[in-house]
């Protein structure tokens, strides 16, 4: 094996490694990740950590159907004309 193939593996190599060790920036001492903090607090602080795209991710999670089959059973015509956030579930009514 030449030098250069050498050099280039081992430097290919030493990235890797490092790459796969390193850890995110700030995390160790996230407020969020601490219980002794205010709920406030520690929302505050996730919230600032996180992406657009991570936000809308976690506000558009699917619920799972089992958990709509028991909301919709629950949910009253009233409930249903009032609060947008139930006006996904159908209603016969």
């Amino acid at each position: 094996m030449s030098l250069s193939k050498y050099i280039i593996r081992i430097t290919f190599t030493v990235i890797f490694i490092s790459s796969c060790n390193s850890k995110q920036k700030g995390s160790i001492n996230a407020i969020y990740l601490d219980s002794a903090k205010s709920i406030d607090n520690r929302i505050k602080d996730l919230m600032s950590r996180m992406t657009l795209e991570e936000k809308v991710y976690q506000m558009c999670q699917y619920v799972g159907l089992e958990h709509m089959k028991i909301a919709e059973a629950k949910i009253s015509k009233k409930d249903l004309d009032k609060n947008d956030a139930l006006g996904f579930y159908h209603y016969d009514g």
